[in-house]
């Protein structure tokens, strides 16, 4: 799990970089590991960020839904999982 953010960033492009190129084993397999850190870190988040914290946090869940879901098709749609990514990247700063 990545310590701090600038490693968070890395992992971050190494996801989109993935998608890119079409590399979908890849993608999928650092999704499923954002997955994994963001339910590690999903409680945290939502008590320090205060009232209605939840609300984001259940935007958050069903971008990791969609995306997962995207690259678990047998045959992935690279347009399903670009509108799946693009749920997470109006989180981005």
């Amino acid at each position: 799990m990545p310590t701090d953010r600038n490693e968070v960033e890395a992992e971050w492009a190494e996801l989109e970089a993935a998608v890119e190129r079409g590399d979908w084993a890849t993608a999928s397999e650092l999704a499923r590991e954002f997955e994994q850190e963001w339910k590690t870190v999903r409680s945290f988040v939502e008590l320090f960020a205060g009232p209605g914290a939840d609300v984001w946090g259940r935007l958050v869940d069903k971008a990791m839904a969609s995306l997962l879901e995207a690259l678990r098709a047998g045959l992935v749609d690279p347009v399903a999982v670009d509108g799946a990514m693009a749920r997470f990247r109006m989180f981005m700063p």
